[in-house]
């Protein structure tokens, strides 16, 4: 029992815990860790070193599907009820659960014959994504008998987590007025991984008969530390061991350019996170895998004159039996121990910026994030203000993740060779909250309000801070700089 409740403890950690993903960083070019976006982008700074531990922790959490004011009302008794019907509408096909956590460890760039920079960064990453589709919760509210002829998708509930260290070497090149080209190496050692490959499961009622068809293809992996798993052994997990575990390999690669048009403009383009890890250490891979993939049943019922007339009778017994069967054959998973790959969330940034002055300038990113085959976009413009040599202020508007009210704020501040920064795409999500109140009654008879206090349209919010020692941030006055 105690080994399970350490399983489900780390479970969940890293379920808490996706790659960097932030977008009103991108316009901050000032401070270092905006190159993780699109490694072409020179830095202002000469050298910077990162505060280990402290230079850069990313954390965001959020969802695609309801929201509280969808789904919670008060009706003309004023007590607060569960609106069902709001809470299917305001879903999409597809929805997702998410939490991510960045942890950069150790971090130094520095430039060197003005064109020239090289970085390295040791960073852990840790994330987790859970789908659903609105399928599955239209079934459970509604039952069969609201979708006929008509294919009912209760799988695709996946389940998709990791925990893993990152190795990245950067080099970028001033390589003319127009034009910069960067790309970063990374070296990835996989910590721990729960990964649904397929979870493929097919409801469909026929309307003329009310015949039910089920297939199932289910093919699930995780790399879990065994002495988590095993529940017979006592043995507890060593902490230096997993943290240095290296048979888990893979590379990641990214890529970027810039384009100087004019003294105006500046278009970007990058690519993230081209990659993979293998998971394979011994003892900890384990695979579940349908032993009857693609297969299907039918069942068509039995007839309910009879039974009252004869009661179960050894026909209509056997039928139930066969159709039990037919269940347990169609979802009995089988257990194998096989290596298996993980591709690396990939993503694309396309930006542009405009200097309007030397202070200030506007800025454009669409993102495309690419995962659970599909493609998932978002938008973002921003504004940037320089107050000298010593404070960037930012604010900006997101769209993403299926909210459009994502209000951001950052800002980078300079003190001699200190820099702190901290960056939100969300800044009202977290701060916007209904309160809704009702009244119930005690077993004694009295009566008494109860409150509940909601975000109102909370669906996304990440949170960037970062400590650095920047050096040489101060150009000539000659220097017309690349980025900033």
């Amino acid at each position: 029992m105690k080994k399970l409740f350490a399983f489900i403890a780390v479970a969940f950690a890293v379920i808490g815990l996706k790659a960097q993903n932030d977008m009103t960083i991108h316009s901050m070019q000032i401070i270092p860790q905006s190159y993780y976006n699109n490694p072409a982008l020179i830095p202002t700074c000469k050298i910077h070193v990162g505060v280990p531990g402290l230079s850069s922790f990313y954390l965001d959490g959020g969802h695609t599907g309801f929201v509280p004011k969808n789904v919670i009302s008060t009706n003309i008794y004023d007590s607060v009820q569960i609106d069902m019907e709001g809470f299917v509408n305001s879903l999409a096909k597809n929805n997702y659960l998410f939490l991510d956590l960045n942890e950069e460890i150790l971090s130094f760039g520095f430039k060197f014959k003005e064109k020239h920079y090289v970085n390295f960064s040791l960073t852990e990453k840790a994330f987790a994504r859970i789908s659903y589709p609105k399928d599955l919760i239209e079934f459970v509210f509604y039952g069969n008998g609201a979708m006929m002829d008509e294919d009912v998708l209760l799988g695709n509930l996946n389940v998709n987590a990791a925990h893993y260290r990152e190795y990245a070497f950067g080099y970028s090149m001033d390589f003319n007025e127009k034009w910069n080209f960067g790309a970063r190496a990374k070296l990835l050692f996989g910590k721990m991984n729960l990964n649904t490959a397929r979870t493929d499961v097919t409801f469909y009622t026929e309307s003329q008969f009310y015949d039910i068809t089920v297939t199932s293809d289910v093919v699930a992996n995780w790399c879990i530390p065994w002495e988590l798993t095993d529940t017979l052994d006592d043995t507890e997990l060593d902490a230096k061991e997993y943290i240095m575990n290296s048979q888990n390999f893979g590379l990641g690669f990214d890529m970027g350019a810039t384009y100087k048009y004019d003294d105006k403009w500046t278009f970007g383009l990058s690519v993230i996170d081209l990659g993979f890890i293998s998971w394979k250490a011994e003892d900890d891979v384990m695979n579940f895998v349908s032993k009857n993939p693609g297969g299907s049943f039918t069942y068509d019922g039995i007839d309910i004159t009879d039974f009252f007339e004869t009661g179960l009778d050894s026909t209509a017994q056997s039928d139930l039996e066969n159709m039990a069967d037919s269940v347990i054959d169609i979802f009995k998973i089988d257990s194998t121990y096989n290596p298996y790959n993980t591709m690396l969330n990939t993503r694309i940034y396309a930006s542009a910026f405009y200097d309007l002055t030397e202070k200030d300038r506007f800025s454009g990113l669409a993102r495309i994030h690419f995962y659970d085959k599909g493609i998932h976009p978002s938008f973002s413009l921003a504004y940037q203000r320089k107050f000298g040599n010593i404070l960037r202020l930012t604010g900006s508007y997101s769209i993403a993740h299926r909210n459009f009210t994502n209000l951001g704020v950052g800002f980078a501040l300079n003190l001699g060779p200190m820099q702190l920064y901290m960056v939100t795409d969300n800044v009202l999500g977290p701060i916007i909250w209904n309160k809704y109140m009702w009244t119930e009654e005690e077993e004694n008879g009295d009566l008494t309000n109860e409150s509940l206090t909601l975000p109102r349209n909370w669906r996304y919010m990440n949170f960037h801070f970062g400590l650095n020692v920047a050096i040489g941030c101060k150009p000539p006055k000659d220097y017309v700089p690349i980025i900033d």
